[in-house]
C-alpha cells in the first residue's frame, strides 16, 4: 500500500521511522543525519565547555569590561549609590543599576578584595534585602490604603 511521505511528499510505500511516515529513500537519509549528529556530539560538547571556560566578561553592549581599579571603585559606588537611592517599588523598573556581570568584573578587578566570591555574595545580597524591603513596604502601603 502506497502513501504520500510526509518528508518528500512522493507517493511510495512508507516505513514509520521517528514517529514519521517515510519512504526508504527519506529514512535512509535521516539515518544518516542521526549517525553524523551522533558521531559530532562529543566534539560539539567539548567545543561549549572550551568556549565557557575562557568567556570574557562583557558590557551590555558586548564590549569586553577591562577595568582599572579606580574604575572599579567608581563602578561600586555607583552600585551602592542607585540601589540606596531606590525607595518604592516603581524606582526598581527606572533605575540605572549595576549588573550583576558588571559587580563581578569590578570586584575581581580591585586586588585589595581578598575573597572576592564572598564579596560579590555579600553585595547581591544586600541588594535582595533591600529590594524585598522596598517591595513588602509598597505591598503593605497598598493594603493598608484598600483597608485590608
Amino acid at each position: 500500500m502506497t502513501k504520500t511521505c510526509e518528508v518528500c511528499h512522493e507517493e511510495k510505500p512508507l516505513i514509520r521511522y521517528m514517529a514519521t511516515m517515510m519512504c526508504g529513500r527519506c529514512m535512509q537519509t535521516e539515518m544518516n543525519a542521526q549517525k553524523q549528529i551522533d558521531d559530532t556530539a562529543h566534539e560539539r560538547v567539548e567545543e561549549l565547555r572550551s568556549t565557557t571556560r575562557h568567556a570574557t566578561l562583557l558590557d551590555k553592549h558586548g564590549a569586553k569590561l577591562d577595568l582599572s581599579e579606580s574604575q572599579a571603585v567608581d563602578l561600586l559606588t555607583k552600585q551602592l549609590k542607585v540601589d540606596e537611592e531606590q525607595k518604592l517599588d516603581t524606582d526598581k523598573f527606572n533605575a540605572s543599576t549595576v549588573s550583576i556581570i558588571e559587580m563581578k568584573a569590578a570586584i575581581d578587578a580591585i586586588p585589595s578584595i581578598e575573597n572576592k566570591t564572598f564579596e560579590l555574595f555579600t553585595r547581591l545580597q544586600a541588594r535582595f534585602d533591600h529590594d524585598t524591603e522596598i517591595i513588602f513596604k509598597s505591598r503593605q502601603i497598598t493594603c493598608n490604603l484598600m483597608g485590608f
